[in-house]
């Protein structure tokens, strides 16, 4: 001031100076606010300030617990930790700060055949995380691990997350194992396999030689054709298989007198059968077959059985033997003698005895008087003749038989005939002894 001038903007102008004058001009110092204003959770401090021109200043930044500062700025200031610094201030102004939550980052890394969800999730500073873990269809959580979690069941649960930190998870194929159980001779193959779960498995099934596939089971598997076939393994589990031998029966199909022992038998195939055979009193084997058997003896073998099959067996009566005896012959013919005769009585055959008979009966082995064979009987008077002989068997001949007349005044002994025997008749008589000897050595008897 003074001098009557005026000031305007920095310029102080005086007009017509008309005499000495002094301009006094006092100089005030330039202050500027500084203004804060926050969002979220935390403050600036002091919250404004004034200062002068050209001062440098400094405001603390304090976030609440769980926050931390996300963006700071105005009156050209930095952040320094938590401490937000202004240099040579020049004007008013007004720094803003924006809290965030403290979160952090937990990174999910899976193998593959599975997931963990949510995948790589933010976590607000303290809180806890539950993780799904799933696996895909045939695998298994084989390990999970981080951030201090813990499984149970599917869920990994973080209790409490306090910095960025990974879950890693693995997952396996679910492995089941099939395992072969086997009773009688056959296998099947493989005797164990190990495949994914819901994973398909064949087995092939074998029968050793005599023996059949009795039954198989397990798994919920189906036989077709010699393969036992498990649609879908879905389990640990055992296939159970029973073998039995193959069993084949002979029988016996007999005629005539005679048995078969044992007349029907069942044995394993491939087994030997031996069968008795045995013909009854007056009957004999005939013939024999089937089966590919052989004789031997009264033992019928059939070697390594491999079918059903039957025996035939004939028996046949035993004819008797063919024995001749041969009728026994008289040395004089039968007629009338005028003598008495001594008769010869004579059989062919070796070994025999007369049986003869005076009376008109028929000898047999047990009746009539016993000569020597060849021996003689003396006819003093008239008598019918009869005469067979007679082995050692008891077998015997024809009989033979002749009419003798002896004339009651004859008393001489010998072979003279009467007047009425002619020497015609007596040749006639020797003629018919002799073709009826001829016809009895031709003929037989069954033995």
């Amino acid at each position: 001031m003074g001098c009557d001038g005026e000031l305007t903007g920095n310029l102080y102008q005086i007009n017509n100076i008309a005499a000495d004058c002094t301009v006094i001009a006092q100089m005030a110092a330039i202050l500027y606010t500084v203004n804060t204003q926050s969002e979220g959770q935390g403050v600036l401090t002091p919250a404004q300030k004034i200062a002068q021109e050209g001062s440098n200043l400094q405001l603390t930044v304090t976030a609440e617990p769980g926050y931390r500062i996300a963006s700071i700025g105005g009156c050209d200031g930095s952040l320094y930790g938590d401490v937000y610094r202004i240099n040579n201030l020049s004007a008013d102004c007004t720094v803003s700060a924006v809290f965030e939550r403290i979160t952090y980052q937990v990174s999910t890394m899976v193998s593959a055949n599975g997931s963990i969800t949510p995948a790589d999730p933010r976590v607000i500073e303290g809180e806890a995380l539950e993780l799904s873990v799933t696996p895909d269809a045939g695998f298994r959580l084989s390990r999970i691990e981080g951030c201090g979690g813990e499984l149970t069941g599917n869920n990994y649960r973080i209790a409490a997350v306090t910095a960025d930190c990974s879950v890693t998870a693995v997952f396996e194929p679910i492995m089941f194992t099939v395992t072969a159980v086997v009773t009688g001779d056959g296998f099947i193959t493989p005797e164990s396999v190990t495949v994914v779960e819901g994973e398909a498995a064949e087995l092939t099934v074998t029968a050793g030689a005599g023996f059949y596939l009795s039954r198989i089971e397990g798994c919920g598997g189906e036989l077709t054709g010699s393969v036992y076939r498990i649609a879908a393994v879905t389990a640990d589990c055992s296939v159970t298989a029973v073998f039995e031998a193959v069993m084949y029966t002979v029988t016996s199909i007999v005629t005539g007198g005679g048995t078969v022992s044992p007349a029907l038998i069942t044995v394993a195939g491939g087994a030997d059968v031996s069968l008795s055979i045995n013909a009854d009193d007056g009957y004999q084997l005939t013939t024999v077959s089937g089966c590919d058997g052989e004789l031997s003896g009264n033992s019928y073998t059939i070697s390594t059985l491999q079918a059903d099959c039957s025996v035939a067996v004939h028996f046949s009566a035993v004819e008797p033997a063919v024995i001749f005896v041969a009728t026994p012959v008289f040395n004089i013919p039968a007629g009338t003698y005028s003598a008495a005769q001594t008769i010869t009585i004579h059989s062919a055959s070796e070994d025999v005895s007369i049986r003869y008979t005076l009376d008109g009966s028929s000898p047999d082995i047990n009746t009539g008087s016993v000569l020597n064979n060849g021996g003689t009987v003396l006819l003093t008077e008239s008598a019918q003749l009869k005469a067979i002989a007679v082995d050692a068997e008891d077998n015997t001949s024809e009989l033979l038989q002749a009419t003798y007349r002896i004339e009651k005044n004859s008393t001489a002994a010998g072979n003279n005939s009467s007047g009425k025997n002619s020497g015609g008749a007596l040749s006639l008589f020797w003629l018919l002894s002799l073709a009826l000897l001829v016809m009895l050595t031709d003929r037989r008897r069954l033995v």
